[in-house]
């Protein structure tokens, strides 16, 4: 059927020579959530940035995005059964340094509330979660980029008290623009998780990899796949995806977008499910991550 995914209203402003605030508002058919909320600071020591409020945790390349600019319809398969449908999304305290190196390397840690259901939310009211990412860029030629990050995070869960979650993850991407309108992107991202719990420790994850291109200013075709279960949880658990999609783009501001998907777990049902999404802008919107 007909669905509405998200209405999303951003606010963008500088405060003051020293300090900026984001705020971004999530309309769904179900109610209104704030998505984002912060300040962040504009006139630290060379390569230093503090930012504070509820935010998309640095953590992988895929949290860090809003819907609208996902790479397919809906969120990768790896991202959600780790973090769930709202991704690793808390109020907190980043810190983050920018190297003083002839490429792009830089430094990124956060302690926030420890919310998130699925790893965290610890029993004791002093239970935060402490994320780092470390990610670097390095361009390989006038058309080429290469793009590598590596994150963790470290919290309290709430199966009983002093049970600890571990997530890592690595994640690589190859960009590849000979031209404005045309390119192919190549990323892949791995998380992995531990979570002790009373009855022993459990460990699962993932990967996520697709190839997307643009051959002209309004086509593009992409191909997702994913394998959930590496390692496996118990028997049946592992599951395999591939998503092919198709976009056609008026402008920066729409785009139509056709993906199929199949979901196959090992030893299991197949899930067949087909999209077509529309996305539109309007009024300025600034930049997302490179």
């Amino acid at each position: 059927g007909f669905n509405l995914q998200e209405i999303e209203l951003g606010v963008q402003a500088v405060i003051d020579p020293y300090m900026r605030a984001d705020i971004f508002l999530s309309f769904h058919q179900t109610g209104v959530d704030v998505e984002e909320a912060y300040a962040t600071t504009l006139d630290l020591p060379k390569g230093l940035q503090i930012r504070a409020g509820k935010y998309k945790l640095a953590f992988g390349r895929q949290n860090q995005k809003h819907a609208e600019v996902w790479p397919f319809v809906d969120n990768n398969l790896i991202n959600n059964t780790i973090f769930g449908p709202e991704g690793f999304n808390e109020p907190g305290v980043e810190v983050s340094y920018l190297f003083p190196t002839p490429f792009f390397l830089q430094w990124q840690s956060s302690v926030t509330q420890g919310e998130n259901t699925d790893n965290f939310n610890g029993l004791r009211k002093g239970n935060f979660a402490y994320t780092g990412r470390l990610s670097s860029s390095v361009d390989l030629s006038d058309h080429v980029t290469a793009l590598f990050g590596t994150s963790a995070a470290f919290g309290w869960n709430n199966t009983a008290r002093g049970e600890l979650t571990s997530i890592y993850g690595g994640d690589f991407l190859l960009k590849w623009r000979p031209a404005t309108q045309i390119g192919i992107d190549w990323q892949t991202e791995y998380i992995y998780r531990r979570r002790q719990m009373p009855t022993g420790t459990e460990c699962d994850g993932g990967l996520s990899s697709y190839i997307l291109g643009k051959w002209s200013k309004r086509w593009g075709a992409a191909l997702r796949g994913e394998l959930y279960g590496i390692p496996e949880i118990g028997q049946g658990q592992r599951i395999v995806a591939i998503s092919p999609m198709i976009t056609f783009s008026t402008t920066e501001f729409f785009q139509l977008r056709l993906q199929y998907e199949m979901q196959k777990t090992i030893h299991g049902g197949i899930n067949n499910e087909a999209f077509l999404q529309m996305i539109f802008s309007m009024g300025p919107h600034g930049a997302h991550q490179f």
